[in-house]
This record gives structure tokens, C-alpha cells and sequence, in this order.
């Protein structure tokens, strides 16, 4: 009876959704869906992309957030997101979240790889995981402006899905986040025969809820062999082969939350775990508006940090175009002429296809009064893409 009931607590979610038909999109994401010839079925997504700031700067390529139970956790992840970005622009990139819906009574069969007792429906994971790697991920980088970062997101069953697929597939994803995952499922078979090949700069975060009996702690609950800890006693398990197995280019990190139990996990291990997986791009931002900072020692920091980034991430990462632009103009106002130059000129660097950037740099050299450069980068602008207003600023410098 232990058994059964640490089962359906653990796994509550995957009955409550099983019986009930995929929830309304929320307020904040947009309805997609994509025919799975694999799977036999259409399956519903819910998305959000970051809004384009204006016609005027180049599109954005933005990393992706694979969501297993998209339509329990995408609102969560969303609203989260939102208040980072909006709050501390560098505490996250702006990410496309991709919420990949349940259909009815499917669930317990797509996140799991192996056949367990408990479900007669499960073991179908196989064919989900092509689902993902054959037709969701080249649908989304399709349809979307998709950076080359992919990050697998899933709690409990999705969580015990998200690790099998860094065990056995690493290359689909660049980053995976396990909440509290079901790794005792069909007697921690995901876990067998692990390899760890093909896991350099991969990023796993593995977050564990507290599951176990009261009389009991992190310690203790690693000898008590009662059916009520096989749940966190297989990730503690996971955890010391991590720990003695694991390449050392794997970046991981696994955190006990002892307050809070398999449900309520989630709400604050999402926000810890994409944390860690892009804590190379928080920079003080306040930095940017401090004229007392010489123009040349700023430019520097800034370089290095998104050389940082781009390293640790495996792809070319470039600050916001928009940010740096409003900080030129923003510079430019405070007649803190350098700093303005430095801004856009890393805009140029950063984003040399840009018209924007060159119409930019000519208002610099335009209220500078230096006519030559202001006509030439405009011009340039102008080469790029055509603007009416570029074409009158121009048009004014040479009448005069």
C-alpha cells in the first residue's frame, strides 16, 4: 500500500492531466500545433517569442525552452521570465519558450522509455524522443528565430524524461533541468548502463524535493530502504555516480530543497536552475550609464563579458542592439560623447548588417558637427536598407 500511495502522490499530476483535455491557452503565450507522424497524433504547443522591439534593429535570435507539461508549467515559466527580463535585463537572455501540451492519457507513455507495473500505457518514450529530435526541434527552429541553445525542461515523470535524454541523446538538447525526477521508475532503469559520452559542456541541473519521512533526512534516508524513499534515494544514487562517474566538462548541480515537497518544488527550482544554466550573463548594467567609467575601460568589459558568454554558451552571443542603441542616444543627450561612440560602435561591431546602426552613428557625428563621417554613415545606412528619414537627414547635410 506504501508503494501504491508514494506512486499516485508522486505521480498525481500525470493522472489529473491524463484525464483531462489539454487547459485553454493562458493570457501570454500563443496557440501552435505540429502533426507528429511518429507519435500518430496532433500535438498542441503553447509559445511565446520575445516581441520584436521595432522594425528598425535586426531580428533577435533567442535560445529555446523545450517545457514538458507545457500546458501545467509554460504560465509559471512565462510570468517568471517576464519579471526577470523586464527587471534585470542581463539576469536571463530573452529566451522562445516552447510548452509541449499532454494529450489525453498519454502522458505516463511518452515521458517514460521503459515499461513499469504501475502503467500498462508506459514505455512508449522512445518514439517521443524522435518526436522531439526529428520533427518538434527542426518545426521550432523552422517557424521561429531560434538561437543554436536548446534547454529541456521537465518535473517529476517530464524531469525523469528531460535525464534520460542527457543520458542516452545529449546532443538534442544543450542543457537540461530534472525537477524532482521520478529516476525509480521501473527499477532506476533509466539509470543502468550509464556511459557519460558525449556530455562535454553539457549542463544538467537536478533539483530534490523533500519526499521523504519525517524521522528522516538526507542522510538517514540513504539507509532506510522502506518503499516511501525509493523516490529520493534514486537520485541521491544519481547524484554520487554524478559525483564519481561524470566528466569533468559536464557542468552540474544537484540541490536538496528541504522545504518544499514534489508539487511545490518546481515554482522555485525553475528559477535556480536557469540560473545556473546561464550564470554567465548577469553584468552590472549600471555600468552603462556611469560616464565616470572611461569610455575604453567599458568597451573592454563588455567585450569580455560576452566573449564569456559566447564561449560558455558554443555559440556567438551579442548584447541587445536596442539596449546599446538607447545608450549611445542616452550618452549622447549627457554630451558624454565617447561613451556614446563606444556604444555605437559596438553596435556596428555586433551588428554590422544593421542599418540602424550607421543611421545611429551618423546622428553622433551629426551633433557633432563633423559632416563627413555623419554623410558617410548614413549612406552606409542607407546602403543597407532604405529609410525615409535616413534619406531626408542625408539629404539636408548635403544641401547645406
Amino acid at each position: 500500500m506504501k508503494k501504491i500511495l508514494l506512486a499516485i502522490c508522486l505521480l498525481a499530476p500525470a493522472f489529473l492531466l491524463a484525464q483531462s483535455a489539454v487547459k485553454p491557452l493562458i493570457a501570454y503565450g500563443r496557440p501552435d500545433s505540429i502533426y507528429s507522424t511518429i507519435l500518430q497524433e496532433n500535438r498542441p504547443l503553447f509559445i511565446y517569442t520575445p516581441p520584436l522591439d521595432t522594425p528598425y534593429f535586426s531580428q533577435a535570435r533567442y535560445p529555446v525552452l523545450y517545457v514538458l507539461d507545457g500546458d501545467q508549467h509554460f504560465e509559471l515559466l512565462h510570468a517568471m521570465m517576464q519579471e526577470l527580463i523586464f527587471n534585470d535585463i542581463t539576469a536571463l537572455p530573452k529566451m522562445i519558450i516552447v510548452g509541449i501540451a499532454n494529450t489525453p492519457n498519454n502522458r505516463t507513455k511518452d515521458l517514460t522509455s521503459f515499461k513499469d507495473k504501475m502503467s500498462s500505457r508506459s514505455g512508449g518514450g522512445q518514439n517521443f524522443i524522435s518526436f522531439l529530435e526529428k520533427e518538434l526541434i527542426p518545426y521550432i527552429n523552422k517557424q521561429y528565430s531560434t538561437a543554436p541553445y536548446n534547454v529541456l525542461i521537465g518535473h517529476s515523470l517530464g524531469g525523469l524524461m528531460a535525464t534520460d535524454v542527457m543520458l542516452h541523446q545529449s546532443k538534442l538538447f544543450n542543457a537540461y533541468l530534472a525537477i524532482d525526477p521520478s529516476l525509480f521508475w521501473s527499477q532506476r532503469a533509466t539509470l543502468k548502463n550509464i556511459q557519460y559520452s558525449g556530455l562535454a559542456n553539457k549542463k544538467y541541473y537536478l533539483a530534490i524535493a523533500h519526499t521523504m519521512e519525517p524521522d528522516l533526512d538526507s542522510i538517514t534516508v540513504r539507509k532506510d530502504t522502506s518503499q516511501t524513499s525509493v523516490h529520493i534515494n534514486a537520485m541521491l544514487s544519481f547524484v554520487d555516480s554524478l559525483k564519481s562517474k561524470a566528466p569533468g566538462s559536464l557542468k552540474w548541480k544537484a540541490k536538496y530543497y528541504p522545504d518544499e515537497d514534489h508539487a511545490s518544488v518546481p515554482v522555485i527550482a525553475m528559477y535556480d536552475g536557469l540560473k545556473f544554466i546561464f550564470n554567465k550573463y548577469r553584468f552590472p548594467t549600471n555600468k552603462y550609464m556611469d560616464a565616470s567609467i572611461p569610455a575604453e575601460t567599458l568597451r573592454k568589459m563588455i567585450l569580455k563579458h560576452y566573449e564569456e558568454i559566447s564561449k560558455d554558451q558554443g555559440y556567438p552571443v551579442k548584447p541587445s542592439e536596442v539596449v546599446f542603441n538607447n545608450m549611445g542616444y542616452f550618452h549622447q543627450q549627457q554630451q558624454h560623447y565617447e561613451h556614446a561612440k563606444m556604444f555605437f560602435e559596438l553596435n556596428i561591431h555586433f551588428y554590422p548588417e544593421s542599418s540602424n546602426t550607421y543611421d545611429s552613428m551618423g546622428d553622433l557625428y551629426n551633433a557633432l558637427k563633423d559632416t563627413t563621417h555623419a554623410i558617410q554613415n548614413y549612406e552606409k545606412a542607407l546602403s543597407l536598407k532604405f529609410s525615409n528619414e535616413t534619406n531626408d537627414k542625408l539629404k539636408q547635410l548635403k544641401s547645406h
